[in-house]
């Protein structure tokens, strides 16, 4: 047992430098991997936002385009409706009392 102890005392300063080592390594690499992610973090962010900037630029254009194209289908649909008034009016007529029979009539 005394031998061990002996062992024990001579090796306590190679132990203690040993792990002054690990501490020192152990540090550089949390630094390492604090640097990494925070360059990482920032070139996430950095595409997020050009990204996001293309894609409502995107949605913009996209809704204009809906919108003009929603107009000229407007536009058409008037003029044919002027062009023949009781066709359209007979027409709607005819979907009113289908949806209205569908919609009155019970399933007993």
């Amino acid at each position: 047992m005394r031998a061990q102890m002996a062992v024990f005392v001579e090796t306590s300063p190679q132990i203690s430098e040993a792990l002054g080592v690990l501490e020192n390594a152990a540090t550089h690499a949390k630094q390492e991997l604090k640097t990494l992610i925070t360059d990482k973090y920032a070139n996430l962010r950095s595409t997020i936002i050009e990204n996001e900037q293309a894609l409502v630029k995107t949605l913009s254009e996209a809704k204009d385009s809906a919108v003009d194209h929603t107009r000229e289908v407007a536009h058409d649909v008037a003029k044919h409706v002027r062009k023949e008034p009781w066709l359209y009016l007979g027409a709607m007529a005819a979907v009113g009392l289908l949806l209205g029979y569908l919609v009155g009539h019970r399933r007993d």
